[in-house]
C-alpha cells in the first residue's frame, strides 16, 4: 500500500500469480504430453524392424527374441522417463521484464502412473505391429515361402529340377508339414517376456483366450488361412508332377537315332524311286 494512496498492488499481484500458475499448469501439462509422445515414437521406433525381421525368418524362438526387443525398447522409454523428471526447466516467454520457469517433476506417484501409460502403449505399439506383419496375406505369403523354401529348392539353395526317380511325394509332404507348423507357432504370441499389460484408461479389463491381445488369429482364421495355403500348395505340388510327366513323354534320344538307323534303306529307296515321289506328292495333294 502506497502511503496516502487509496489502491494497493495486493490485487493485481494475486491475478497475476494467477495468471502465471495457469499458465505453468499449462506448460507442464503440454510438456508431459510431448515426452509421453516422444517415447511412443521412439519405442515403435526400436522395434518395428526387429519385429518385423524375426516374424520374416521365424523360427521356435521367435517369440522370445521379439520378448527381448520389446522389454529393451520399454525399459529404455522408462529410463528417459524418470530422467527427464527428475530435472528438466523450460523457460516460457510471457512478454515480461523476467521469463516464467516450469519445472517437470513428477511426486513418486505421478511417476508410477505415466510409466504405467508408457507400458501400456508399448505394448498395444508391440501387438499393432505384429498384428499388421501378421495380416491374412503377409501370413499366406510366409506360408508359400516357407514351403517352397523346402520344396522348390535342394539343401544347397539351388532350384529342383525333378526327375522321373525323385520322390516328390515325400518332399511335399515335409515342405508342406513345415509351413503348417510355421502357422501354429504364429497364431498366437508364447512367451513370458511379453506378458498382457492392460490399457492405461482400462486397467480393470480382464481378457480370456478368445479376445486375448495376444491371440494373433482365431481358429476360424487359421482354417481359412491353411485353407487358402493348401489351394497353392496343391497347385505347386501338380506343376512338380506335370514336369515330370512332361519329361518322360519325350523320346529318347537313342531312340530317335535307332529309328533313323533302321529305316536309313527305307528312306534312301523313297528318294530314289519316281513312283513313290510321285505317289507321295498325289496324297498330299489330295489334303
Amino acid at each position: 500500500m502506497i502511503e496516502d494512496a487509496n489502491w494497493s498492488i495486493e490485487p493485481y499481484q494475486q491475478t497475476l500469480k494467477k495468471y502465471l500458475d495457469s499458465t505453468a499448469t499449462a506448460v507442464r501439462s503440454e510438456l508431459v504430453e510431448s515426452t509421453l509422445l516422444h517415447l511412443e515414437t521412439s519405442v515403435k521406433n526400436h522395434m518395428l524392424e526387429p519385429v518385423v525381421l524375426a516374424l520374416s525368418n521365424a523360427n521356435e524362438d521367435v517369440w522370445d527374441k521379439i520378448g527381448q526387443t520389446y522389454q529393451s525398447a520399454t525399459q529404455n522409454a522408462m529410463t528417459i522417463l524418470k530422467s527427464r523428471s527428475e530435472g528438466m526447466n523450460v523457460r516460457v516467454n510471457m512478454n515480461l521484464p523476467t521469463q516464467l520457469q516450469v519445472e517437470l517433476t513428477f511426486t513418486p506417484t505421478e511417476l508410477e502412473e505415466k510409466q504405467k501409460h508408457v507400458s501400456s502403449q508399448s505394448f498395444e505399439a508391440l501387438i499393432a505391429i505384429i498384428k499388421t506383419e501378421l495380416s491374412d496375406e503377409m501370413t499366406l505369403t510366409k506360408l508359400r515361402r516357407r514351403f517352397e523354401d523346402i520344396f522348390r529348392y535342394d539343401e544347397e539353395g539351388l532350384p529342383r529340377v525333378w526327375k522321373p526317380q525323385d520322390d516328390i511325394d515325400s518332399a511335399f509332404t515335409k515342405a508342406r508339414t513345415e509351413a503348417h507348423n510355421l502357422l501354429e507357432l504364429l497364431k498366437d504370441v508364447k512367451s513370458d517376456k511379453i506378458p498382457v499389460i492392460p490399457r492405461h484408461d482400462e486397467p480393470d479389463v480382464i481378457h480370456d483366450e478368445t479376445d486375448s491381445p495376444l491371440l494373433v488369429f482365431s481358429a476360424s482364421k487359421v482354417a481359412a488361412i491353411r485353407e487358402g495355403f493348401k489351394r497353392d500348395a496343391d497347385t505347386t505340388y501338380l506343376e512338380a508332377k506335370r514336369s515330370v510327366v512332361a519329361t518322360q513323354s519325350k523320346l529318347p534320344t537313342w531312340v530317335i537315332v535307332l529309328l533313323v538307323v533302321l529305316g536309313w534303306n527305307e528312306f534312301i529307296t523313297i528318294l530314289t524311286n519316281p513312283i513313290y515321289i510321285v505317289g507321295i506328292i498325289m496324297l498330299l495333294g489330295t489334303r
